[in-house]
């Protein structure tokens, strides 16, 4: 289920969806049209969710399995992908569907990440990181790399960074043909999304929690 609590309280305001549509994703908020959205992917659809009741703006059903990336929303497209189902846009404001691609290596944990640029990408566990053209779905680029990802590629001025399962961070830009800007060891295997804040980046890995500058 999807539910709203009180922060105060810890009552709950709200649920929403059938417990028989599991997901490990996490939602995400959005404004459409000036209101608080939360965007969610379950095992078999996409749906908006009014962040202020808890109804069901729209649902779409166009995904498969034990879903655990999370969407993302770009200039008015949500995009979405999951091992076994396919990569596909969404019009955010209906949840029509845009277009969809089964024909690449798709992630299995890792979320998606879409740029301002046009540009969608997609990191798998078993190695590849994948881009794809935001507008069509069509494949920009793949590049393969020795050890997959769990963590999800975050985008911070302009350059993606991304962190492999060995703990290697791998800082990529986005750009229409793959170039890898740098790498760094962290030193200790890590499936965990970095978080960058105020010039600082935190990592939990296998046995410590990082700041790094």
């Amino acid at each position: 289920r999807l539910l709203a609590l009180n922060p105060a309280t810890g009552k709950v305001i709200w649920t929403n969806r059938s417990a028989k549509e599991i997901s490990w994703s996490s939602p995400i908020s959005a404004k459409l049209a000036d209101k608080d959205v939360l965007l969610v992917q379950s095992s078999v659809a996409v749906l908006a969710v009014s962040a202020s009741d808890g109804r069901t703006l729209w649902r779409t059903e166009c995904l498969a399995g034990e879903v655990a990336p999370c969407p993302a929303i770009v200039a008015g497209r949500v995009f979405a992908a999951n091992d076994n189902a396919s990569a596909l846009a969404l019009d955010a404001a209906t949840g029509k569907l845009l277009w969809q691609n089964e024909d690449i290596d798709l992630p299995d944990v890792s979320s998606v990440l879409a740029t301002e640029k046009g540009r969608v990408y997609l990191a798998a566990s078993f190695g590849p990181l994948t881009c794809l053209d935001a507008a069509t779905g069509k494949l920009i680029w793949v590049h393969e790399f020795d050890t997959g990802f769990y963590s999800s590629p975050i985008l911070v001025g302009g350059l993606i960074y991304l962190l492999d399962m060995k703990g290697r961070m791998m800082i990529i830009e986005d750009a229409p043909k793959f170039k890898l800007v740098a790498t760094s060891e962290l030193g200790e295997p890590c499936v965990c999304t970095s978080i960058f804040v105020d010039g600082s980046i935190y990592i939990r890995a296998g046995k410590h929690l990082y700041k790094l500058k």
